[in-house]
């Protein structure tokens, strides 16, 4: 036994000689130990091949005689420089135990870490959520106070230096300048009223006109308040009201603009998409309105200036006995095209069915 073990770790032994730090055993003869096995060696004749394979047998008799006994991790250690001991070798499989139960408490471990990982992500997830949601909130928020702020710029711009009207200042929302079309001699300026945003339900827009609006407050509402696209809304309404009433107010709306636009210099222009801008439109829309309501009240009531104005009268017998006096077209006939800014549509719109289905069969 004792010479098995010295023989399983006689190179062991070297190497550890030869890794002194103070480099005492470089020549191994002059170790006592190594000298003995040298002398005893030369003896019985053994070369150092010989002595090689004996060490070799030794090392693979202790290693297939304790195999089940001895770590796996320590195997090189035991074998050295032998090459393929295990081609007589059984294993009993309860030898493995302890790598088994390595393995199975290091994939416990990172199965831990697994969910940990998983539950931080989920947590900076939700977090993630509530902060792009908070962001949607603020953007909101954000929306709607410069709606609020455009509001009460476009009010304060219309109300100063204006006369007081009998209805409150409509809301304009935020628009884009229409562009010209080419040929139409427009320059910078669109062809008619045209917002880019959707207009108010003519049924609530109304409101604002309150129980006796004047001729130019319903001409100023008219074109502020897309009225035309305002009903078509309420026309196009899943759930619609008292329809025919809100038609009839519309229609007699539309006659009125109609027949004031007879004593307009232009049709008026599109609003302009900057807010500095609107009150220089919202003032010249205004004087537009009062200019032609003056014209309509020297026609009805020649000499009496201060005599109210009803819009009975206006889309009336009165109002036609002004047409034929005044030698006056309907908007439909070709004297009308040649007003400013007018676009064809609105020509049609405002002329009668049968004209304006004879203009269309021609064209």
């Amino acid at each position: 036994m004792v010479v098995a073990s010295l023989l399983r770790h006689y190179d062991e032994f070297c190497s550890t000689l030869r890794a002194d730090p103070e480099q005492r055993y470089q020549q191994l003869d002059r170790h006592l130990f190594v000298a003995t096995v040298k002398e005893k060696l030369a003896l019985v004749g053994a070369t150092d091949d010989i002595f090689d394979a004996w060490k070799k047998e030794v090392k693979l008799g202790f290693f297939n005689r304790n195999l089940p006994a001895l770590a796996i991790q320590n195997f090189p250690r035991h074998l050295g420089d032998v090459t393929n001991p295990f081609h007589q070798v059984v294993m009993d499989p309860r030898c493995f135990v302890d790598q088994f139960n390595a393995m199975a408490t290091h994939y416990q471990a990172l199965h831990s870490t697994l969910v940990q990982q998983q539950t931080t992500i989920n947590n900076q997830t939700a977090m993630l959520q509530s902060v792009q949601r908070q962001l949607g909130a603020m953007e909101k928020m954000h929306e709607n106070q410069t709606q609020l702020l455009m509001q009460l710029c476009r009010q304060s711009q219309v109300s100063i230096g204006d006369t007081p009207s009998t209805i409150c200042p409509p809301t304009i929302p935020p628009v884009t300048p229409q562009q010209a079309t080419e040929g139409d001699g427009s320059g910078s300026r669109g062809t008619g009223v045209q917002f880019t945003s959707s207009a108010k339900h003519f049924s609530v827009s109304v409101n604002s006109l309150g129980k006796n609006p004047t001729l130019a407050d319903q001409f100023y509402f008219f074109f502020a308040e897309r009225a035309k696209e305002g009903y078509q809304r309420d026309k196009e309404d899943p759930n619609p009201g008292d329809n025919r009433q809100l038609g009839n107010k519309f229609q007699r709306l539309k006659e009125t603009v109609k027949f004031m636009l007879r004593f307009c210099g232009e049709f008026p222009r599109s609003p302009p998409g900057d807010p500095a801008a609107l009150r220089e439109w919202s003032a010249m829309l205004k004087s537009t309105a009062s200019e032609a309501q003056k014209l309509i009240r020297q026609q009805l009531y020649p000499g009496q200036p201060q005599k109210e104005m009803l819009q009975a009268a206006v889309i009336g017998n009165k109002a036609k006995q002004i047409i034929k006096a005044q030698g006056l077209t309907d908007l439909h006939n070709d004297a009308y095209r040649t007003l400013p800014e007018m676009p064809e549509e609105m020509i049609l719109w405002f002329g009668k069915d049968g004209q304006s289905n004879k203009r269309q069969k021609t064209s």
